[in-house]
């Protein structure tokens, strides 16, 4: 049990390596991907697992496992990203812009590195991460797999915690410009309005109100920077409950400051 946790946390951390330079290359400069703040995928980790241990037999028939191993990463990928929606509210990812994709979850594309990374694990990686671990004492592994252990549940509940607190931000900020949204309409329609000295007097009412708002949200602009690791790892993550993209949000409060 300790030498499978051990293959989980080694490809963990592999497959986060492959995120940074697979992003890295698209966009020019680092970017920490993954859902933990460490430098772990468990995405990776559970889909190398699924493949070594559900294809092990067919290890000769590399055909096999790329077809196997697309589909098998493919499901874990797709089920993560509906137990994510479900759990924080957020959409992480969004392959609905690429051809060939099942509810913007898992797209042809991705499917296709994933069988080209299964085959290279069970034809190179496997075999020597295998080898390199039989090295290690069982007693320092037995004391690696609990460090290791007890991190995962650390950083999984921190990084859970910080996504739960980002949609809660996000959602008053957003609340907040459908109100100056609304306000600035009433606040158009009261000035076409004979109404006199109470027209002064509400005028002056909203004006308030406004400029408030855009305090709050300018102290949100300068707040967000605790959650740009997220932003920059997940640049398509948005709201499930407005349908709107964090960053577009971003770039309305940057507007709704301006005016």
């Amino acid at each position: 049990m300790e030498t499978i946790f051990a293959y989980f946390v080694v490809y963990s951390f592999l497959g986060w390596v492959c995120e940074c330079v697979y992003c890295a290359a698209l966009d020019h400069h680092f970017v920490n991907r993954g859902f933990l703040n460490g430098p772990f995928c468990p995405i990776y980790g559970c889909g190398a697992l699924a493949v070594l241990i559900l294809f092990a037999p067919f290890s000769n028939h590399l055909a096999f496992i790329f077809l196997s191993g697309a589909i098998a990463a493919s499901i874990i990928e797709y089920i993560t990203s509906y137990f994510l929606e479900k759990l924080l509210n957020l959409k992480l990812w969004d392959y609905s812009h690429n051809k060939l994709n099942i509810n913007g979850r898992v797209c042809l594309r991705n499917s296709t590195l994933f069988g080209i990374l299964s085959v290279l694990l069970v034809a190179f990686i496997h075999p020597r991460i295998s080898h390199l671990l039989t090295e290690i004492p069982a007693k320092w592994l037995h004391n690696l797999a609990i460090g290791f252990f007890i991190y995962f549940i650390i950083d999984t509940l921190a990084s859970v915690h910080v996504f739960i607190k980002l949609k809660t931000k996000f959602e008053q900020v957003y609340a907040l410009l459908e109100e100056k949204r609304a306000l600035l309409e009433s606040y158009k329609e009261n000035l076409q309005l004979e109404w006199n000295q109470k027209r002064a007097e509400r005028s002056e009412e909203l004006k308030a109100r406004i400029n408030q708002i855009k305090a709050e949200l300018s102290r949100f602009h300068h707040y967000k920077f605790p959650y740009n690791r997220i932003l920059k790892a997940y640049p398509r993550i948005q709201s499930v409950k407005n349908q709107l993209r964090l960053h577009t949000l971003i770039e309305r409060i940057k507007e709704s400051i301006k005016n």
